[in-house]
């Protein structure tokens, strides 16, 4: 038995329902020719007309493709139509995958393309000036050197020590507190927002205290960062190296703002503070203390610098005994047998010494 050809099988279920070329044509939007073509067995139906037609023609899509099938391979054409799927799968999964390697790449260059800017940092004061301030800005590094903190009244300025406090006002973030040195230099590189945000400069304050005519009085001002210079470098990130300097020669010496705050008072002609029986000379970082017993003085001068303290008992201008005491690591050393009959005197100008560093 010789099976039908799909084009026969089209062609007799037209026929059987009556129906020209033409009018099963318009029904598929196909042309007249394509309708011959197919009953002539020169070409096949598109598989997405294979259903519409056979609904049409009232017959199975079974009868229609399943038999021996002349001139055409059927499992050649459909096994065609599904490579054409894949390959229009394939080609629209590589698209989506190349946009979402394009994204990633394009928030990778933003995420570590790097924006300098340099700024001038002023301050805008009646009672100071602000001078050779500079902040470097970026993502990658940030940089803060504060400079000359000057009060407009030349006649007091050897009287001034100041503790300065740094801070973000609407994000309450504290950035540094300390007293003041003209050499302090924050440096923050590839940080994590150690000390500096970056959601910019507007907001970053600071507070200045110092003692005037023995009261504590507090100054509080908004920094201006005048833009100077603006560049785009790419960087990528690195791990984070935060530091907070001030030069060492300052390190160790007692403020002028924390010896007014423990009730010394500055001699401009001496150029040392004084309180009671001690007295600081902030040159030699050395604190002093003297006291009369008996008819003889004593006289004890703590070198901070060095930890170590010499003791004398003078009479008039005659030094009756001189005791030196080495301190190293809270260690007392001292050659003398004589050295234990004034040990409340060392304690005395040692206390003297935390109290005033106590005061910050």
């Amino acid at each position: 038995m010789v099976e039908k050809s799909i084009g026969k099988t089209i062609a007799q279920a037209r026929k059987k329902k009556k129906i020209s070329q033409e009018q099963l044509a318009k029904y598929l939007h196909v042309s007249r020719q394509t309708i011959s073509n197919w009953e002539n067995d020169l070409c096949l139906p598109a598989i997405t007309l294979i259903v519409k037609l056979c609904e049409y023609l009232s017959i199975d899509i079974e009868q229609l493709l399943i038999g021996n099938v002349e001139n055409i391979n059927i499992k050649h054409v459909i096994t065609n139509e599904k490579k054409n799927m894949i390959k229009k799968i394939g080609f629209i999964a590589l698209l989506l995958i190349s946009i979402f390697i394009f994204i990633l790449l394009i928030l990778f260059l933003l995420w570590n393309y790097n924006k300098v800017s340099v700024y001038k940092v002023s301050l805008k004061s009646e009672e100071f000036q602000l001078y050779h301030g500079i902040f470097v800005d970026s993502k990658v590094r940030k940089y803060f050197q504060l400079g000359s903190l000057i009060p407009e009244e030349e006649s007091s300025k050897d009287n001034y020590g100041y503790h300065i406090k740094l801070y973000y006002l609407n994000q309450n973030k504290t950035i540094m507190e300390c007293d003041y040195s003209n050499s302090l230099v924050i440096s923050e590189e590839y940080g994590y927002q150690e000390y500096f945000t970056n959601k910019g400069v507007e907001d970053i304050y600071i507070d200045i205290s110092y003692y005037e005519n023995g009261k504590e009085k507090t100054l509080t001002y908004p920094l201006q960062f005048e833009l100077l210079f603006k560049s785009d470098l790419f960087h990528p990130k690195k791990e984070s190296i935060a530091t907070f300097e001030i030069s060492s020669h300052t390190s160790n010496s007692i403020s002028s703002f924390l010896l007014q705050k423990a009730g010394y008072s500055y001699d401009n002609n001496k150029k040392i503070y004084n309180k009671d029986n001690f007295q600081y000379n902030k040159q030699l970082n050395t604190l002093y203390y003297s006291k009369k017993k008996n008819k003889n003085t004593i006289f004890i001068d703590y070198h901070i610098d060095s930890n170590w303290i010499s003791l004398y008992i003078l009479k008039s201008k005659e030094i009756l005994l001189n005791l030196d005491y080495d301190i190293q690591e809270n260690k007392i050393t001292c050659y003398s047998l004589s050295c234990k009959n004034y040990e409340k005197y060392l304690e005395l100008i040692q206390q003297e010494y935390i109290k005033i560093k106590g005061s910050n």
